[in-house]
């Protein structure tokens, strides 16, 4: 078996790349559908006040990164937890990657095969994106962190595109905003702050990605817009799906014991074959439905709330109480 060099850093990264890394993965799938769940003017409060919230949660995971547990990467885990907590965390994050992994997937393949290829069967789709994101991840994980760089260019700019409408429209009335506080709450309301918390899960990742990776961060004039914002997001949706599969990998290795090994192409190869297959069962079995997507999004959002909270508060804990023994 040929082996990659997947892990090894060969130059540090600038604090800039830890912030590109925080935009690109908070708010990053689920900003496409927010407005299903965000139909109320006062859940712009929910998304400013969980957003300061998960402030919170990277403030614990720069504690997390600036402790001496995370510079010694898979042994500073041993450390906090035991070799048999963390295959189980290994299983656990296996399950979970490969979930969001097929769930981001999926989404942005319904985007692409209703708007942009409709008469494509999405099993091609599919392939072509993950192979894009296998092309990535086989440059390592060092390259793939630079690639948020790219990813961020081509979609933070779609952002200004939207500015006319948020504060120009030309049938704008300031009583559109009522109500400002909510009358009352219903199952709605309260799964739409849910969303929102999900959707900032994202960046409990960065405390994850394979261990080592700690020691990185020291208009109307355009008829069909949507076919060049849902084509620039795929920069966007490959860089996070590349960054999970070696994660996924990583929690392989961790899993199989194999973690003083080196990494091999076929390694890395079957855990891409695993995603794609998994895909394709989801897509074949649930995703075809509109009862199966709602439910895989439920999973997803509930799945990303309690990561989103646990992760961040299980690693600083540990560390707190290590530190004062």
């Amino acid at each position: 078996m040929k082996t990659l060099s997947l892990y090894n850093r060969t130059s540090n990264l600038g604090g800039i790349y830890f912030l590109l890394l925080v935009n690109r993965t908070q708010m990053h799938y689920f900003i496409l559908i927010m407005p299903i769940y965000l139909v109320h003017s006062y859940m712009f409060w929910g998304i400013v006040v969980l957003g300061l919230l998960s402030q919170l949660n990277l403030m614990m995971l720069s504690k997390w990164f600036t402790s001496s547990y995370a510079a010694k990467g898979y042994q500073g885990f041993v450390q906090l937890f035991g070799k048999r907590m963390v295959q189980v965390f290994a299983i656990l994050g296996f399950l979970i990657i490969l979930l969001k992994i097929s769930i981001i997937t999926l989404g942005y393949v319904e985007m692409l095969h209703s708007f942009i290829y409709p008469s494509m069967n999405k099993k091609w789709l599919i392939l072509m994106i993950l192979l894009i994101s296998l092309f990535v991840a086989s440059h390592g994980m060092e390259k793939t962190l630079r690639f948020v760089v790219i990813a961020f260019l081509c979609g933070a700019w779609i952002t200004i595109v939207f500015v006319p409408f948020f504060f120009f429209p030309s049938i704008a009335n300031y009583r559109d905003l009522y109500p400002l506080l909510p009358t009352e709450w219903s199952g709605q309301s309260w799964q739409g702050l849910l969303f929102i918390w999900s959707a900032f899960s994202g960046s409990v990742y960065l405390a994850f990605m394979l261990v080592y990776m700690g020691s990185y961060i020291q208009t109307s004039f355009l008829e069909r817009i949507d076919y060049i914002f849902i084509s620039f997001h795929m920069f966007n949706y490959v860089f996070d799906i590349s960054i999970l599969l070696l994660c996924f990998y990583g929690a392989g290795r961790i899993f199989m014991r194999k973690m003083n090994e080196r990494t091999t192409r076929i390694g890395l190869l079957s855990s891409w074959f695993v995603i794609l297959i998994s895909i394709i069962l989801m897509n074949q079995w649930l995703w075809q439905t509109i009862p199966g997507q709602k439910m895989l999004l439920n999973i997803q959002i509930w799945l990303g709330a309690f990561v989103n909270l646990l992760v961040p508060t299980i690693l600083f804990t540990a560390v707190k109480r290590k530190e004062s023994m």
